[in-house]
């Protein structure tokens, strides 16, 4: 919002027209202190960075079957989240 509002001089009624409509429909799981320690798990358990592992974690909340990344272990279920390479 930042950069729209003041680097691109979008009017704030459109930036936050284009907040509503495009940005918070993408925010079905929320960031809490259970995803964090779900997170910390998942790197324990795996060995994978803190944001793959805070990815899988909100995947997981979220009931997500299928998480489709080129980085992660193909193949692989971890919480319920079975990763597939879309390559």
């Amino acid at each position: 919002m930042n950069v729209a509002l003041k680097r691109l001089a979008i009017p704030a009624r459109d930036a936050e027209l284009f907040f509503h409509r495009f940005l918070v429909p993408l925010w079905r799981v929320q960031p809490s202190p259970d995803l964090c320690r779900l997170a910390l798990s998942i790197h324990q358990e795996t060995g994978w960075s803190w944001y793959d592992s805070l990815i899988v974690a909100a995947a997981s909340t979220d009931g997500c079957p299928t998480l489709y990344s080129e980085d992660l272990q193909a193949g692989r279920t971890v919480r319920g989240v079975r990763i597939v390479n879309p390559f």
